[in-house]
């Protein structure tokens, strides 16, 4: 009866960190994409939303790690600190360096953020089918 309680524990926290890499997802998505209309408030918005959701995943992840495959764990842990590292080198390079030509770097850093976060979610996913038994 205990072990089916803590499958349960487990597949909620799987899926509460699923929920929140894909709101950061969606969030970092937004605030990368090249063709919006963007203020300086818009984009200051945009920022502290990421910020945000990075702190809230990341906080939640590890109070909650001892619920997920190590490896998946490692992963998610390097992707958050790979996407906090991507976040702050769009900041530096994109948003503050209004006048240049940067489409280029724009465009590598909007896929270094699609692929990683992507794949997270991805684990997390098939960790969760694990634990229901579908696979």
């Amino acid at each position: 009866m205990q072990i089916n309680h803590l499958h349960e524990k487990q597949a909620e926290r799987i899926f509460q960190i699923h929920k929140y890499m894909c709101e950061l997802y969606s969030s970092l998505k937004d605030y990368t994409t090249e063709f919006q209309a963007r203020t300086n408030n818009e984009m200051k918005g945009k920022r502290e939303n990421v910020s945000e959701l990075l702190s809230k995943t990341g906080e939640y992840h590890d109070l909650n790690s001892l619920y997920l495959s190590s490896e998946l764990s490692l992963n998610i842990k390097n992707i958050l600190d790979e996407i906090k590292t991507t976040a702050i080198s769009f900041m530096t390079e994109i948003e503050m360096n209004n006048g240049s030509d940067i489409s280029k770097n724009w465009d590598e850093i909007h896929k270094k953020v699609e692929d990683k976060i992507k794949s997270a979610i991805s684990g997390l996913a098939n960790e969760f089918r694990i634990i229901l038994g579908v696979n």
